[in-house]
């Protein structure tokens, strides 16, 4: 009977050890879980912001000529205005 006593006992507090492990375990999985959500968020919004600056700069890529060209013309405009101003004739 007392040896009965005692494996009740050890079975008790054997149980109680592995309860308080798998609860732990599963706190530790939440935790991971939620971690994983966080992480899988930020990696949504970075490549979002990657999506946009890829498109930004196929944007900027496209119309650099053209850019580059009505730059141009606007500077040779505006030597042309200040040579006008200057008192130089255009007449043609």
């Amino acid at each position: 009977m007392s040896d009965s006593q005692e494996t009740r006992a050890g079975d008790a507090q054997a149980l109680t050890g592995k309860t308080t492990a798998k609860a732990k375990t599963e706190e530790e999985m939440v935790a991971a879980k939620e971690t994983r959500s966080a992480t899988a968020t930020d990696l949504k919004q970075v490549q979002t912001l990657i999506s946009d600056l890829h498109a930004s700069c196929d944007f900027i890529l496209q119309n650099f000529d053209l850019r580059k060209e009505a730059r141009t013309n606007e500077i040779e405009g505006l030597k042309n205005a200040k040579a006008v101003l200057a008192g130089a004739s255009f007449s043609l």
